[in-house]
Formats: structure tokens, sequence, C-alpha cells
């Protein structure tokens, strides 16, 4: 005796009956390529903010963040780094400032990703073209404001006529970071 009514069971019929298939979304990436991100960019930022033990401690950081990203890890691994540039000697601007300032946005941005998509789901490209351009209007700013903060202010700085680049960058990063919050709250 089956419980399956008549009208549910499969038949010859079924065969020729049009398949549904997944809509066309173009060029997409796997679902797991915001956690392998994480996993690499987290583990690239920890080799060039912290040295010998507090190395190990930002892979296994960055990898845990990786393979589990509803822990939030990403977030403390963030918070690590930054913890371990200010704690290094002071150098004034560097290329590792530089990278860790984009990195940690980037990080920030991979792991937001990463709790959205399921590893074994797709995201069309074209859906990660705002993010990108949230990434440049906000870092560029950034990037510029650094720089010269930290060239004029410094131990050892030689840059005090950069100040009003710096008032010029800030403003910059102000005016970005208000149509970015304008536009978000606007509605569609």
């Amino acid at each position: 005796m089956s419980v399956v009514p008549a009208r549910w069971r499969p038949s010859d019929d079924d065969a020729a009956a049009p398949r549904i298939l997944p809509p066309d979304i173009g060029l997409a990436l796997p679902g797991w390529w915001a956690r392998a991100g994480v996993g690499l960019v987290g583990s690239g930022l920890a080799a060039v903010t912290v040295y010998g033990f507090w190395l190990f401690v930002g892979v296994v950081l960055a990898l845990v963040a990786a393979w589990a990203p509803r822990n939030l890890v990403a977030w403390m691994l963030a918070l690590y780094l930054g913890l371990g540039a200010v704690a290094s000697p002071p150098g004034g601007w560097s290329w590792r400032t530089a990278v860790l300032l984009l990195g940690l946005h980037v990080l920030h941005v991979l792991a937001s990703f990463s709790l959205a998509l399921p590893p074994g789901g797709r995201v069309a490209v074209r859906v990660l073209a705002a993010p990108a351009r949230r990434l440049v209007a906000v870092q560029v700013p950034v990037q510029a404001l650094g720089v010269v903060v930290l060239v004029t202010l410094a131990p050892g700085g030689d840059g005090p006529h950069l100040r009003p680049a710096a008032v010029v960058a800030g403003a910059a990063l102000l005016v970005g970071v208000v149509l970015l919050v304008w536009r978000w709250r606007a509605p569609r």
C-alpha cells in the first residue's frame, strides 16, 4: 500500500517534462571564495603585521575565521592586527601601514560576504561592483589622510607643510562617507 497519492508518483511522462534550471546570472564566483579570501587576506596581513609566535596566532585566527564565519573571529582578527600594528615600534608611514589599512577594510568586506554566502552557492560578479566602488571611495581618502598625518605628526616627521593636504584628505573622507550614508538612506 502506497502512502504517496497517485498524482505525486513519478510517471513516464515526467521524463519529457521540462526541467527548471537555475537563473542565468552571468559570470559567477563560487560561494566559498569569500571564506578563502578571509583566510588568505587574514594570513597575509598577519605576516605583514606581527612576528614570531604572534604570527602563528594571527594565522590560526585567520584560518578559524575562514572555517567558521558565524563565530565572527574575522573581526577579532582585525582588532588583533590593529593592536599588533600599534604595539610595533613607531616608524611613521610605511608600506606595511598602507597594506594594513587597505587589508583590514578588505578583510571586513570579505568577512561580511562569508557570513551571507553559503559555501555551495554562487554570486554574480556584477554584485561585487558596488562594494568595490565603496572600497575605492573610502580607501583613497583614508590612505591620503594616513600618509599626510603620519608624515606630519610622526616623530622625526618633516612634513609640517603637508597639514593643508591633511585637511583636504580629511574633508574628502568626510564628504565620501556622508555621500555613502546619504545614498544608503535615500529611498529607492
